[in-house]
């Protein structure tokens, strides 16, 4: 399901402290419906060219597919990385691009967000996460952590308000 905070939950762990330091590059890469797998390539880049050396006079839009390939895999070869793939729909797209991050042994992490439990599963069968919708009490503890910040406390004329909003959320498609 949509919204439910798979990207936020990747995103928490993306840029939690120990966990950057853990991996020496850090590449974030968003799939679309309509994939093209030079995106793919051309956002790895540029993830890898702010943390490394390579060649930042090189014009990467001027470079083809395999060429692309060949620097993200060069420039990983013996680091650890994390890699997040968001929002793929596809286990065909997940084919695709698999292999621009070869696995190494070395403890690197590729991080998949999907709709699609068939493309977690088809990914890595041994350790997906499911995302659940919140119930009604936790949905209703999160409204008022947003809405009103962590010390303050809500005035009584608003929750029955909020609670419907809760429930209205709940129950949109």
């Amino acid at each position: 399901m949509g919204g439910i905070g798979k990207t936020t939950l990747a995103k928490k762990a993306y840029d939690h402290l120990p966990i950057r330091y853990h991996f020496d590059i850090h590449v974030w890469v968003i799939i679309s419906q309509q994939f093209q797998r030079r995106n793919v390539l051309l956002d790895a880049c540029h993830c890898i060219l702010k943390q490394t050396v390579i060649d930042k006079a090189k014009d990467y839009d001027e470079m083809d597919d395999s060429e692309l390939a060949d620097l993200v895999q060069k420039n990983l070869k013996g680091r650890r990385y994390l890699v997040v793939v968001d929002d793929i729909w596809s286990t065909d797209v997940w084919d695709s691009i698999k292999g621009i991050f070869r696995e190494c042994n070395n403890k690197s992490r590729i991080l998949l967000t999907t709709r699609e439990r068939e493309v977690a599963m088809y990914a890595n069968p041994v350790s997906p996460h499911e995302m659940n919708l919140l119930d009604s009490d936790n949905s209703w503890k999160l409204l008022r952590y947003k809405v009103f910040g962590s010390k303050h406390d809500h005035p009584s004329e608003l929750e029955e308000i909020g609670k419907k909003i809760v429930q209205n959320a709940k129950d949109y498609p």
